[in-house]
């Protein structure tokens, strides 16, 4: 308790943020000293080391690795942390255009479709593959496979033909002129490793693990040829692909093509359209594991440093849509230090909720299932030179609540003169005007980041996560047009919202769940003693949404089995009746006629409380985004993080199990007393938060030195409004007023 204490008062360089530091200039040893020497004195505990864009000094180069030695050595004498970042700017694989420029066969390339009436609008050059076909009301059926027909004898079989075309590698400035590649293929992962990775281990091998804790990969993916949404919608696609669907599912891809795109019948079809595009996404997912995540996890491990980083999860529950890497929750177990990113500054501003909820979720529930040391999140990126400390307390509480222990702001740029001021602000750097409070910030979020990263969580409900739900979805809409990346259409295609629901009501009523991901649930699930065992944690009650349409058949297995010795699992709504891609009606009501149903999740918590006592109480109903953590220290002792993100304040009175606690300020580092009545082994107090405030609390069964001790209290720091007066003059932008002018008077102005 005593190490508790002094850690508190002063975290450690390890569980500070620790900004992407952006090198985007001729850096010199001079610079470097300097803004290292400025990110210790106000409370970061290290930094990423991010080559971007307005970068003069060369990527890779001997005077990269001499400038980069010399951060780390003072870096080092500093006590700071230096975290490598494993790319030249973003997405991570290309290692700044040396893979590309080694393996040009190994290109991203995708598909796409169009329905032909008049064969000289074909381009022979893309062509993939050809099909007549007809159209009845909203079917579309395949005649014949016309490929290899000359086009000019095309209309001999029909009128109409479905034309796959390839969608050929995008070269981009933003890849240093190179197009993205495949990082399906193990050659890619190899080049990359040996180009990045053993490269930074020759230079500075020695500090792996230590000054250099960990390797940071930013939104790697597979790409259907252009990066980040660039060119027409399309799917990835190589005939490398192709071959390894044939062996691995058993039939031909490059015939079951158009199933890809849209719900088409045809007599050459093994199988109904759903199943191929289940094969399909199965397939990249199995390719996208075993040659990028799982050989990058592994050379971290052996050569001793954390795997960290993160994917593009915002576009969940999507499989495709030109970029992507699906079922993300089944990713984590391979980093040693999964994360996130949650970008902009709006957020919870006007809200309860977020739309990473679910993304949140999947990484703590990773973490806690594989006992994972630390979660980063990269936070506040384009949030606006505008954002206020009020939006970085609200997004740094939001995260740190729902699993994340270690913090990373994107960014702190070495320099923004000219385009570069544009670039994503706002910067965390000592040209802000509120530089100096921030270290007020960094010792807060420090002190959680440590407090949150002790001890374990103890969930007991799983929740299924419906993630290959997404891969019986066509790539087109009902409407003919093709998917689009957009948040709203994540949301919308496939409907998530009765699995999005479900946890926002578990979360509002302050129950302790996970999601479980289907492919870990393969590997790491096991029946013991009427609970479903996944890694660390052992669940009494499983969930299954309602939006849950697919269910792998080794999931039906685990749920037969934990029913069978006494568990329990609960329905909410109407899940589907896809086993393994392929609809089975029956074995599905075998499954349902077993569980208890519930039609909506408000029914669903009235079941949960049926079943499971909570572990808080309260006089008053919890307000949606009032959110609390509890981990439970190698004493026995327990910790208690409560935020508030609802627009009003909250007050209550809460009972839970315990005889005495302490309130740990995470402004100031001092340890608290704090009312409570105890008695029966259980204690009460009044928890009342202020919108966007916090509190965190220990909770233990016997009076210790602690709760002995007297303390003064502290009050919790406040920002506070001053008005400034200069004795010369000053350039002061003004974001919004009241303009008058000319006897007109315009209200709000930006």
């Amino acid at each position: 308790m005593e190490r508790l204490k002094q850690a508190f008062l002063n975290p450690p360089a390890a569980h500070r943020p620790a900004p992407l530091w952006v090198w985007n200039d001729l850096m010199r040893e001079e610079q470097i000293a300097r803004q290292l020497i400025e990110l210790k004195s106000h409370g970061f505990g290290g930094a990423f080391v991010h080559p971007r864009p307005g970068l003069i000094t060369d990527y890779l180069s001997d005077e990269w690795f001499r400038l980069w030695g010399f951060a780390l050595q003072t870096a080092k004498d500093l006590g700071l942390k230096l975290y490598i970042y494993d790319e030249n700017s973003y997405p991570s694989g290309f290692a700044g255009g040396h893979v590309a420029s080694q393996l040009p066969d190994c290109l991203a390339t995708g598909i796409t479709y169009t329905v032909l009436e008049d064969v000289r609008k074909l381009n022979d050059e893309a062509l993939v593959k050809a099909f007549s076909c007809t159209r009845k009301g909203e079917t579309l059926t395949i005649i014949k496979d016309l490929t290899l027909y000359p086009a000019s004898e095309w209309a001999e079989h029909g009128d109409q033909f479905f034309v796959i075309s390839q969608v050929k590698p995008r070269t981009t400035g933003w890849l240093a002129g190179f197009a993205y590649v495949d990082l399906l293929r193990p050659e890619v992962t190899e080049c990359f490793l040996k180009t990045t990775y053993e490269a930074y281990y020759e230079h500075y091998g020695n500090d792996f693990g230590d000054s250099i804790p960990a390797i940071f990969t930013d939104e790697p993916y597979v790409s259907s040829s252009g990066v980040y949404g660039e060119g027409d919608p399309s799917l990835p696609f190589s005939y490398w692909l192709a071959n390894e669907f044939d062996k691995l599912q058993g039939y031909s891809l490059l015939s079951h093509l158009p199933c890809l795109f849209k719900n088409v019948e045809g007599a050459g079809f093994c199988c109904p359209a759903e199943k191929v595009r289940y094969d399909y996404y199965s397939t990249i997912h199995k390719l996208w594991t075993e040659n990028f995540v799982r050989p990058v996890s592994d050379w971290c491990e052996k050569h001793n440093i954390a795997f960290t980083g993160h994917y593009l999860e915002h576009q969940w529950p999507f499989a495709y849509a030109s970029n992507t890497s699906p079922a993300l929750q089944s990713h984590y177990e391979y980093h040693q230090w999964p994360a996130i990113d949650m970008l902009l500054s709006n957020y919870l501003r006007d809200t309860e909720s977020h739309a990473l909820t679910i993304s949140i979720q999947e990484i703590r529930s990773a973490a806690n299932q594989f006992k994972k040391e630390r979660t980063l999140c990269e936070l506040y990126g384009a949030g606006g030179w505008d954002s206020t400390f009020e939006d970085y307390k609200r997004m740094g509480d939001w995260i740190l609540v729902n699993g994340i222990n270690f913090i990373n702001q994107h960014l702190t740029y070495s320099t923004i003169a000219g385009a570069r001021k544009r670039d994503h602000p706002q910067s965390f750097d000592w040209r802000e005007p509120w530089w100096q409070e921030y270290t007020q910030m960094n010792d807060y979020l420090g002190r959680a980041s440590y407090m949150l990263s002790q001890g374990v969580m103890q969930q007991r409900i799983l929740i299924l996560n419906p993630s290959t739900t997404g891969f019986l979805i066509p790539f087109e809409e009902e409407d003919g047009s093709l998917f689009t990346n957009s948040e709203t259409d994540a949301i919308r295609h496939p409907d998530m919202h009765h699995f999005l629901e479900t946890l926002q009501q578990l979360a509002n009523h302050q129950w302790d769940f996970d999601l479980g991901d289907e492919h870990t649930l393969q590997r790491h699930g096991k029946v013991e003693n009427g609970r479903l065992r996944v890694g660390e944690q052992a669940y009494e009650i499983v969930i299954v949404s309602g939006d849950m349409k697919n269910m792998f058949q080794s999931t039906a297995s685990l749920l037969d089995q934990l029913m069978t010795s006494g568990g329990c699992v609960m329905a909410c709504g109407e899940p589907g009746s896809y086993i393994d891609g392929l609809q089975d009606e029956l074995a599905y009501q075998v499954m349902r006629d077993r569980w208890e149903t519930a039609a909506s999740a408000d029914l669903l918590i009235g079941k949960l409380q049926s079943r499971l006592s909570q572990r808080l109480t309260s006089t008053s109903p919890w307000a949606t985004g009032v959110t609390h953590m509890r981990r439970v220290l190698d004493d026995g002792r327990e910790i208690y993080f409560f935020v508030n993100h609802n627009r009003n304040a909250f007050s209550t009175t809460l009972t839970l199990k315990g005889t005495c606690m302490s309130r740990w300020n995470l402004f100031t580092g001092l340890v608290e007393p704090i009312a409570f009545e105890a008695g029966d082994g259980h204690l009460s107090f009044e928890l009342s938060l202020e919108r966007n405030q916090s509190a965190m609390l220990i909770i233990g069964t016997e009076s210790d030195e602690i709760s002995k001790q007297p303390v003064t209290p502290a009050k919790e720091a406040a920002l506070v409004l001053t008005t400034v007066d200069s004795d010369t003059l000053n350039m002061l932008p003004v974001s919004y007023c009241h303009l008058y002018s000319k006897g007109q008077t315009y209200n709000d102005i930006y």
